[in-house]
């Protein structure tokens, strides 16, 4: 767990190293007059143009019972390209069974990166830190619940004009155990996204 924690810090290391290179190459030196006249028409910081709110739902399964996830996040922009923020999750499982059907609910939170590839492809690391319900009465499983830290490693596509955009986005679970109480390699999400 330690060499992800490590490969995350440094990712988010060499993003925030790349969008403050990328706006200091944008700053031109001016004359003391041309500075004066920029600082007087030099807009308001407007914090609504670099926040990234979305909102996804996904994992969907109907067999054997009903599953289904939704998280929601917020991301900063620093440029066209990077964004970094947090987030949260919940995992919803209702398993068929004779007589009463158990459901489970798995929640947690996450912080992410995401860096775009192109204007339409990105990637995205997430780290994880979520709490699994005990599946040890429900469903007669050896898997006790308990609160698990992971990364999630992911490509996405966006598409649509204007501040909304659609998004869908594909994770890979890192961790063994967290892919034994999920019963899945991958985690897919489809959303909304506000200002991408």
């Amino acid at each position: 767990m330690k060499k992800y924690s490590i490969l995350f810090l440094t990712l988010l290391l060499l993003i925030f190293t790349a969008a403050t290179v990328e706006a200091q190459s944008k700053t031109k030196r001016s004359s003391a007059s041309t500075a004066k006249s920029k600082k007087k028409t030099k807009e308001p910081f407007d914090l609504k143009k670099h926040l990234n709110p979305e909102l996804y739902i996904g994992n969907l399964g109907f067999f054997n019972g009903l599953y289904i996830s939704s998280k929601a996040n917020v991301g900063y922009k620093f440029n066209d390209r990077f964004s970094a923020g947090l987030g949260a999750k919940i995992f919803y499982n209702q398993i068929a069974v004779q007589g009463d059907d158990p459901s489970l609910f798995d929640k947690g939170g996450f912080i992410f990166a995401r860096g775009k590839i192109t204007d339409n492809i990105f990637a995205q690391v997430e780290y994880n830190s979520t709490n699994f319900a005990d599946r040890t009465v429900e469903f007669n499983s050896p898997l006790i619940g308990g609160t698990f830290n992971y990364p999630t490693f992911g490509l996405g596509y966006s598409s649509g004009q204007g501040p909304w955009t659609y998004n869908a986005t594909l994770f890979y679970v890192s961790s063994s155990d967290v892919q034994d109480y999920t019963s899945n390699i991958l985690e897919y999400w489809v959303g909304v996204s506000y200002n991408f």
